[in-house]
């Protein structure tokens, strides 16, 4: 992956690395929740005395979630909550990610890490949200081989640490990538800085002469060098040469069986790994099969296509996303611009109602839908469950959802819509000043 600005490619890194905007007619919904700003807290966490007398059995660290516990000034304070809505770490972090396990995953001396930030600077915590490493870094990466990589405050340069925020692989690189199948893209120094690859000793395995480098799965990697993108093995010994405009690389299912997303000449077309063509490159827009289906786009038109590159579905829409469950969002009226959900037939499950949708929330049985100036909730068929009254909604993680019911009013709601647990609010006056983002950009349904 080259850190210029303008070879960013299909992926727009760092904010949502599973989705990724494609050139063309097509718009990539999604609605941010909200967004991590510069805040300060210092309240510490006790570990309950509750859990080691009770009798009951400690949950694992990785059932713990971070969730949004309060907001100062409107910036997010993020702590920890169990699979029960216990809060098992209080309120602290300006962001914070799921525990992992780093080591001896399947013995009772598991150890378990979990990434936060506190204003500029991210660090580790254990399990009982006390710091688990000496040094700070103003990037990490997330655990992989019992390694994350990090970016050093001082000199700038990334490495990779341990789970005590020890150095284990020198801080010698422009830029690095967390390790996938024993193997990590690293970028480095010079004056024509190029991509090669290291192992978990920190030994470069692949020379770097790349423009830009993405993960391995299962055992190919997307690489680029000029301005073409090709891909390669584990040696390093290109499968694919590099002779494509764009290949859409963050996808879950890239070199597992399904067909590659490609561009060549200016136009998308589906590829198999081996090299034989599905859909010659003929679209101006292009996402991955997705439950057998792909949506492409010609003219202001999208439909989708069957894995034998003919339509299943005729290119009548103006916007769309990839199926999901049997269920894809439409925009069928570019003049009311509303959104519908339809089945593989083409038919409509759900009828266009929707003036906004959380695409976040594709995979999960209910998803946040806009009508008007609110926020409700839609069932696995599309359908409104839980009516709009939400001035913002998020996705339903364990059968919990963020919601704000008013300006001042922030909390999470069950699957039924009954009110569950309310965000304590503080005015603080010497705290910086984060006004809550409840609402993305409203001038396209299926917009960034």
């Amino acid at each position: 992956m080259s850190t210029e600005e303008g070879s960013k490619g299909l992926v727009e890194l760092f904010v949502w690395p599973w989705l990724v905007r494609v050139t063309g007619g097509l718009a990539l919904a999604a609605i941010l929740a909200l967004t991590a700003y510069i805040c300060h807290d210092t309240q510490e966490n006790e570990s309950s005395e509750e859990d080691h007398f009770s009798g009951i059995e400690r949950p694992l660290p990785t059932e713990y979630r971070p969730t949004v516990l309060k907001l100062v000034n409107g910036c997010p304070k993020y702590g920890y909550i169990d699979q029960n809505n216990k809060i098992r770490i209080e309120a602290q972090f300006d962001k914070a990610y799921s525990f992992d396990c780093v080591r001896e995953c399947d013995t009772e001396k598991a150890i378990y890490i979990a990434i936060v930030r506190n204003s500029k600077h991210w660090t580790l915590i254990n399990s009982e949200g006390k710091s688990q490493a000496p040094a700070i870094f103003t990037w990490m990466s997330r655990f992989s081989d019992g390694l994350a990589a990090a970016q050093q405050v001082d000199q700038g340069k990334y490495g990779y640490i341990d789970e005590q925020g020890r150095k284990q692989i020198e801080f010698n690189y422009e830029f690095a990538f967390e390790f996938s199948e024993g193997l990590a893209a690293v970028l480095l120094p010079g004056e024509e800085a190029k991509w090669g690859y290291i192992d978990t000793t920190g030994r470069l395995v692949i020379q770097p002469v790349f423009d830009e480098a993405f993960s391995f799965r299962n055992g190919y990697a997307v690489v680029k060098i000029g301005a073409r993108f090709g891909w390669i093995d584990r040696d390093g010994r290109f499968i694919g040469n590099p002779r494509y405009d764009q290949i859409y690389t963050d996808h879950p299912d890239i070199f597992f069986g399904g067909p590659m997303t490609v561009k060549l000449n200016g136009k998308w077309g589906y590829l198999e790994r081996e090299g034989r063509w599905i859909a010659e490159p003929q679209f101006e827009s292009a996402l991955p099969f997705s439950d057998g289906l792909a949506l492409v786009g010609n003219e202001d038109r999208v439909g989708y296509i069957n894995l034998e590159g003919t339509y299943e579905i005729p290119p009548v829409y103006c916007d769309g996303l990839s199926f999901s469950e049997g269920i894809a969002p439409v925009i069928a009226d570019c003049d009311s611009m509303t959104i519908g959900f339809i089945n593989k037939q083409g038919e409509w499950v759900a009828e266009p109602q929707y003036d906004q949708i959380n695409v976040f929330a594709s995979h999960y049985r209910m998803r946040p839908v806009r009508i008007g100036a609110y926020w409700g909730f839609a069932d696995e068929t599309g359908n409104p469950v839980i009516q709009p009254q939400y001035e913002y909604a998020e996705r339903f993680i364990h059968h919990l959802a963020y919601v704000v019911r008013s300006g001042s009013e922030a909390g999470y709601i069950d699957e039924q819509g009954q009110w569950i647990r309310s965000i304590e609010i503080v005015n603080d006056q010497n705290s910086r000043i984060c006004p809550l983002k409840i609402a993305g950009d409203a001038s396209h349904p299926l917009q960034w």
